[in-house]
């Protein structure tokens, strides 16, 4: 409304400067149908079915509307308006049939294989859950990935991991009500643990995009250096999120065990960065623009491999009860 309030101003103001009333008239009804856009401007999918009912409802209000006589700023200003909170209930249902069909609803997220009546059977249950994890891995890896692809292409935007994000949050929440189910003396901690720490390490991507965006969108950009650096602790943190994720999909211990005897490495890679980063600070000031950011990505990477390694052995834990 805020948007249409200003147009009708501009009609006011230009009424008397050689626009006539047809101009004016054209100008309120424009607002009116022209205060939809900022729902459109970088929608969910949520918000352009919204966007898009009220941009199909008002146009077809203003477009007979501008061969009618002008009754004057203010009063075309607030009837339009009045006219479309009127009308809207009975319009509803067309305008959201169209908006089906131009904008289909994205299928619910649901768990692929937590069968309620598997819970009978306590092994199979938790064997489903496991499966069920096994999506979320893969959701979480994802995020993981479209952070290193950011890094290395240096753009890239936090909104690209929601889908993801919410798949995971999603998902885990449905694990974790799944094995509550399980009866009390079944060794479900371990599957609660797993689903928990997958949404964090989820979340931690997340994070570590947004700093970065946030860097990009000042005109800031890391050095080449510590741009490579950064690449290559992330894929070497994807490497191993990988095969911790076989490991629990799968049981294998020497495949846990490997991720765990990685970790030392990784974080002597981190601790080398940080002394690049400081050498680097002290020789060109153009690095200092970069400094929080890139130090904060590192701590972040810290907290993504410990989450990482709490994974493998998870996993060697669920199996060993298994």
């Amino acid at each position: 409304m805020g948007s249409a309030n200003l147009v009708a101003l501009l009609a006011l103001g230009l009424a008397g400067e050689g626009v006539g009333p047809e101009g004016a008239l054209a100008l309120v009804l424009g607002g009116g149908v022209g205060c939809t856009g900022p729902v459109l401007l970088r929608p969910t999918p949520e918000s352009l079915r919204l966007g898009l009912v009220l941009l199909f409802h008002r146009l077809a209000l203003a477009l007979p509307l501008l061969f009618a006589p002008n009754p004057g700023i203010f009063p075309a200003h607030a009837g339009f308006h009045a006219l479309a909170f009127l009308a809207f209930p009975l319009a509803f249902p067309l305008w959201e049939r169209l908006a089906d069909r131009l904008a289909p609803s994205p299928k619910p997220l649901a768990p692929k294989y937590l069968r309620p009546e598997a819970l009978n059977d306590p092994l199979l249950a938790q064997g489903l859950a496991l499966r069920e994890l096994a999506r979320i891995g893969d959701a979480a890896r994802y995020m993981l990935e479209g952070v290193l692809k950011a890094l290395v292409q240096e753009t890239g935007h936090e909104a690209e991991l929601a889908p993801l994000e919410e798949k995971v949050d999603r998902l885990s929440r449905e694990v974790l009500v799944y094995v509550a189910k399980l009866p009390q003396d079944t060794p479900a901690l371990p599957l609660l643990k797993a689903a928990s720490e997958l949404e964090h390490l989820a979340d931690l991507a997340k994070r570590a995009l947004r700093k970065a965006e946030r860097l990009w969108t000042q005109g800031v950009t890391f050095s080449p250096e510590g741009k490579a650096e950064l690449a290559r602790i992330v894929g070497r943190t994807l490497a191993r999120l990988e095969r911790a994720l076989t490991a629990l999909a799968t049981g294998n211990r020497a495949l846990a065990e490997r991720v765990l005897a990685e970790y030392p490495e990784v974080l002597a890679e981190v601790e080398a960065s940080r002394e690049a980063h400081l050498q680097r600070l002290r020789d060109r000031v153009e690095t200092r623009a970069s400094t929080l950011t890139h130090l904060d990505l590192l701590l972040l990477l810290e907290e993504l491999n410990l989450g990482v390694n709490r994974l493998a052995r998870l996993a060697e834990e669920i199996h060993k009860e298994g």
